[in-house]
């Protein structure tokens, strides 16, 4: 049975019958279609997973690579902590303008539902504990340093699970865990 739709299709053009609605050939490309839909809808969650991961990692590369962090070889935890922070309020600006904007009695605009729902996600991923590379290790900073973006990259850096209390837990690896 073929499982990609692209190979359904070639083996129903291949005749020059027209396909009956309720036969055999049309269910087999019903089939195939609801499954190539269901791997693309996987494959796109994947990504932005991925993505939304990678945002704390480039944002924590930026600021390891600015003209005051360089001259360090380690973090410590309050430092990652406070990375975190302003990471997670890094729109904060944006949302008291559209807060202040808004005329009493109306409802709130859809990017400023957007924010506020994704600064309470960010609070509570960091309340349970955030991954993020270790930089109290000074060979990972330096791996760090020299990530180029790509998600294959990231195997090579170790990450902690950081919480908001200051608990670390070391026994996280790059893939065991999935950020909620």
């Amino acid at each position: 049975m073929a499982k990609s739709l692209l190979k359904v299709q070639q083996k129903i053009n291949k005749k020059k019958s027209p396909v009956h609605p309720k036969g055999r050939k049309a269910q087999l490309l019903a089939r195939a279609s609801l499954r190539e839909e269901r791997v693309n809808k996987k494959k796109l969650i994947h990504t932005m997973k991925k993505t939304e991961e990678n945002q704390i990692v480039d944002f924590i590369q930026e600021y390891i690579n600015s003209e005051e962090a360089l001259k360090r070889e380690i973090f410590d935890v309050d430092d990652m902590q406070a990375l975190i922070e302003t990471f997670i309020n890094r729109d904060m600006d944006e949302l008291e303008q559209l807060r202040a904007s808004r005329r009493p009695g109306r409802p709130s605009s859809k990017r400023q539902d957007l924010l506020e729902f994704r600064i309470k996600q960010e609070q509570h991923v960091y309340e349970t504990g955030w991954k993020v590379p270790d930089l109290r290790d000074p060979v990972n900073v330096t791996k760090l340093r020299l990530w180029q973006g790509g998600h294959g990259g990231l195997t090579s850096i170790k990450f902690v699970l950081v919480k908001k209390e200051g608990n670390i837990d070391d026994s996280v690896s790059s893939n065991d865990l999935e950020m909620s």
